[in-house]
């Protein structure tokens, strides 16, 4: 381990004084005169924490709006000096991290700076990230920082760490529309660090977006559900102000969404709503335990509440439009085969006893019930395709082809794909981008799964957690199971994504309303 000189952290201590200040001008001075070589720093790697001091910068300027030309120039500088001092990590894991968090944390500013000049030159007065001038514009932004934020959650080794980047990869997700799996990402710090104020607020606030855009069921549980999240959230004493009082506006709004529908918010009935989910779920199947434990449901309701309502998989467009439905029900009816055969899969379900007995020379697995395994992934995969093919359909393309692949779908379909502005779509072009067999962060999906299709040979063996390799066509059960339960859920927000694409850009696209039995009204 280098150790860093006095004067290194000298110049390191002035420039965060300046920063805590809010003497920009000043920092921004001491850091361009180490960066052109002016002032001799060392150890050299130490540049790349001097980035996160330009981004911090640059974030500060993004609030003015006269200063977001300057931002952006930062930012950009940023990421050119990031790729200059690449070489400086040297294989070492922890400054790796920090490179891709600051790497990502730029991108993601970018995409964030870029989209609030568009705004002042439209004449609007605030940046809504859902309205999309061109899905094409997430490339070499916002979506190089999902790839980087998920690179990071994989390097982290503390609960903080993890949980900041995981915050930050939701983040970013949602910046494309990918709510769905902002929730999951959420719900799964909320499960690491309980107290921690971040990943609370932002569920709530995701959850408030997608039930105000989508038109999600008006029950009493969703608004209760939101209001849970908010109080714990603010429940911190270190909260900063702006975010507290901006948290009790939005708890001031859920009040009213309640109070409409003849509910009053107190924590009375917060608890009886936790205790009646609580109690429904227990009385669930088997298997819908199991979908809901993975987050793998097909329910509007279950995506933030565990009660007898979200039993079945009751997903719908609501357009009216039948063939629209024929669509989205192939597509759930797969789904929740390919659900149920990784269900017998891990829980060791067969019907009948294994007549097909051979051993093979090598002891990988062979037999039906790895194929339950196999089939699984492999249909679950091949939803992504319909979800494309969907798309051409319901939207009324004329087809290039007679079948389109997922990842090729926003290439061969460009010219009618530009012209819609919709966040659901641009949601599935980010996915397709990253399960891109040739250079997504994903890839192995498509590689895995085109072995399964495709090769005579995959080698699945029971001990340990081999990691796939396509080379080799080797694959551990415990981490071909975890590759089958991450692609369904990748899968899921993909249909969920579809489903707010034709509800947005469909025919009339009726408010879809489900009776709320969780709760019953206060007297």
């Amino acid at each position: 381990m280098h150790v860093i000189p006095r004067s290194t952290l000298m110049l390191w201590k002035q420039i965060n004084l300046h920063l805590d200040r809010q003497e920009l001008g000043q920092a921004l001075e001491i850091l361009d005169k180490i960066t052109s070589k002016k002032i001799p720093i060392e150890p050299e790697n130490f540049k790349i924490q001097l980035i996160d001091a330009y981004v911090h910068i640059a974030d500060s300027l993004a609030t003015s709006v006269e200063s977001l030309p300057q931002a952006k120039q930062l930012i950009l500088k940023s990421i050119g000096l990031l790729k200059n001092y690449k070489p400086l990590l040297n294989g070492d894991e922890k400054l790796s991290l920090l490179y891709d968090s600051i790497s990502a944390k730029s991108f993601q500013m970018l995409y964030q700076i870029k989209n609030q000049i568009k705004v002042i030159e439209r004449g609007e007065k605030r940046y809504d990230f859902t309205k999309i001038e061109n899905i094409y514009d997430i490339n070499e932004t916002i979506q190089n920082s999902i790839t980087l934020f998920r690179s990071c959650v994989q390097l982290a080794k503390t609960p903080d760490e993890i949980y900041s980047n995981r915050n930050n990869l939701a983040v970013s997700l949602s910046r494309v529309g990918r709510f769905v799996e902002c929730l999951i990402n959420y719900e799964e710090n909320i499960r690491l660090i309980k107290d921690r104020p971040q990943s609370n607020l932002s569920w709530a606030d995701s959850l408030y977006n997608i039930k105000e855009k989508y038109n999600l069921i008006n029950s009493a549980s969703i608004w209760i559900c939101i209001a849970e999240r908010y109080l714990a959230g603010i429940k911190r004493v270190d909260i900063p102000v702006t975010i507290k009082n901006q948290t009790l506006y939005n708890l001031s709004q859920v009040e009213l969404e309640l109070n409409s529908i003849g509910f009053e918010l107190t924590q009375e009935i917060i608890i009886r709503n936790r205790n009646e989910e609580q109690t429904d779920y227990k009385e669930h199947p088997e298997l819908r335990k199991f979908s809901i434990e993975h987050q793998i449901t097909l329910s509007e309701h279950a995506l933030f509440c565990n009660c007898r309502d979200s039993r079945v998989d009751g997903l719908e467009i609501g357009n009216s439009n039948p063939k629209d439905e024929q669509v989205l029900a192939t597509i759930i009816s797969e789904f929740s085969f390919a659900r149920y055969l990784l269900f017998k899969f891990i829980n060791n379900i067969t019907d009948e006893p294994d007549d097909f007995t051979k051993t093979l020379f090598n002891n990988s697995s062979i037999g039906y019930k790895i194929e339950h395994l196999k089939q699984s992934f492999k249909i679950t995969y091949s939803i992504l395709d319909k979800i494309a093919n969907g798309i051409i359909d319901c939207l009324g393309f004329t087809r290039i082809d007679r079948h389109t692949y997922f990842e090729d779908i926003f290439g061969h379909y460009k010219p009618q794909l530009e012209p819609i502005k919709n966040i659901s779509l641009c949601a599935l072009y980010s996915l397709s981008l990253e399960l891109n067999q040739n250079n997504g962060n994903l890839k192995y999906f498509k590689k895995l799964r085109n072995i399964i299709e495709h090769e005579t040979q995959l080698n699945i063996f029971s001990d340990g957690e081999i990691e796939f390799s396509e080379e080799d066509k080797t694959i551990s059960t415990e981490t071909f199971k975890q590759l089958t339960l991450n692609l369904m859920k990748l899968t899921r927000s993909a249909i969920f994504s579809f489903v707010f694409l034709i509800r947005d850009v469909g025919n009339e696209g009726r408010l879809i309303t489900i009776d709320d039995v969780g709760i019953t009204p206060s007297s």
